[in-house]
């Protein structure tokens, strides 16, 4: 196996990984140089409660597949705490009560950090203020990943690591840190694309695809 790499359990298919769970739809999946995560981190994990946030920013409040939007809104109410009333019961079918709301944490970061991720962070994004400082997300979910990207891709992709250990399931998520290069939507892009679609240099990063590309920070 190797997980490691984000490769997967069995001819390189994540599959194979996580038998009980759909199957996933793409062999790989890259983000590159983001601004801020959905952490794996939820009420029910061993996380720190500064650590905890709800969705967009944790796990928290995200429904998992085939529960409905509805009857989370209902069941669940704005701590995270499972509630159940008449009107609640109404909307909601027998399955829907029965979900657990500590279960659905646990089930979306098990299937979450057996995604085969790639994080793809460049080691000079480390100003805020670039390439323009309206676009950094400046939130107290966001900030508590780290005070600029690569500090934030770092957390979530540690926060990923111990979320699996504690959970007990292979880590499909790899990280790779591509040197030199900032905020440049291009340049990442650029290693990207040669680690996703070139056999030769599958899952490895090749800087030779840098060389004549501008220097622009793209966002």
């Amino acid at each position: 196996a190797d997980t490691a790499s984000g490769r997967g359990c069995k001819d390189g298919l994540p599959v194979s990984c996580a038998p009980d769970l759909p199957p996933f739809r793409a062999a790989r999946i890259v983000c590159a140089n983001a601004g801020w995560y959905t952490m794996p981190h939820h009420s029910a994990g061993p996380f720190d409660s500064a650590e905890v946030f709800p969705f967009p920013y944790g796990l928290d409040l995200l429904p998992p597949l085939g529960v409905r939007l509805s009857a989370l809104a209902c069941s669940v109410g704005s701590e995270g705490k499972q509630r159940q009333d008449s009107s609640c019961a109404s909307k909601m079918s027998n399955a829907d009560v029965a979900v657990d709301v500590s279960e659905r944490q646990r089930s979306l970061a098990r299937s979450f950090v057996q995604a085969p991720l790639l994080v793809l962070l460049g080691d000079q994004d480390t100003d805020p203020s670039q390439p323009r400082p309206e676009i950094w997300h400046d939130a107290p979910g966001a900030n508590a990943q780290g005070s600029h990207r690569l500090a934030r891709g770092q957390s979530f992709f540690q926060a990923g690591r111990r979320t699996a250990e504690a959970l007990g399931v292979a880590f499909g998520w790899d990280m790779k840190v591509v040197p030199g290069v900032g905020h440049a939507g291009g340049k990442m892009a650029a290693v990207a694309i040669r680690m996703l679609f070139d056999p030769d240099t599958w899952g490895e990063m090749d800087l030779s695809v840098l060389q004549g590309l501008r220097d622009s920070n793209l966002a």
